[in-house]
């Protein structure tokens, strides 16, 4: 630092005092360049917490969906034994409908029921090529339908679920 070469004693108190101010002046100065500084560096960029909520959100929907899985097939609806009669009587009644409009169209039976309703499983055809039976496992009990018995118990069961149907 430099200091003038003469200085009077009774200027020493003023040139203490003048340099306290250049000390301000320069703290100042150094912190207004501080906080201007400050104002133009963007804060640093937050942290997405999307790889949090995808670690604890993917695992419980994956829990959470072979846990319905497994309790649905587990219990099964559960219907009571008469809409089982009636829904086995009704697919009787459809399957039966079936069968006639083929033997109609060519004449003979079917020697399978795939050949009439690829998609049906729950009834059971047995022929001989003259007649069938018909069963279902409707329940507890095991509903049978051979040709020429009365269709009326299975269409009025058909009537029930579709009232287009009615005898």
């Amino acid at each position: 630092m430099l200091y003038p070469q003469a200085v009077p004693m009774s200027t020493s108190v003023e040139s203490h005092s003048s340099a306290d101010q250049a000390s301000r002046y320069l703290s100042e100065f150094y912190r207004e360049e501080a906080q201007r500084r400050d104002r133009n560096v963007p804060p640093p960029p937050r942290r997405s917490r999307a790889p949090l909520l995808a670690l604890v959100t993917v695992p419980a929907f994956v829990v959470l969906t072979v846990f319905n899985i497994w309790s649905v097939r587990e219990t099964g609806p559960a219907f009571t034994a008469a809409q089982d009669e009636g829904a086995g009587r009704f697919a009787i009644f459809v399957v039966q409908r079936q069968l006639e409009a083929f033997r109609t169209m060519h004449g003979r039976l079917p020697a399978t029921l795939s050949e009439v309703d690829p998609q049906e499983r729950t009834v059971r055809y047995h022929t001989n090529g003259s007649s069938y039976v018909l069963t279902v496992d409707a329940g507890r009990t095991v509903l049978t339908f051979r040709e020429g018995d009365d269709l009326t118990p299975y269409q009025t069961a058909a009537a029930r679920v579709h009232p287009g149907l009615a005898p």
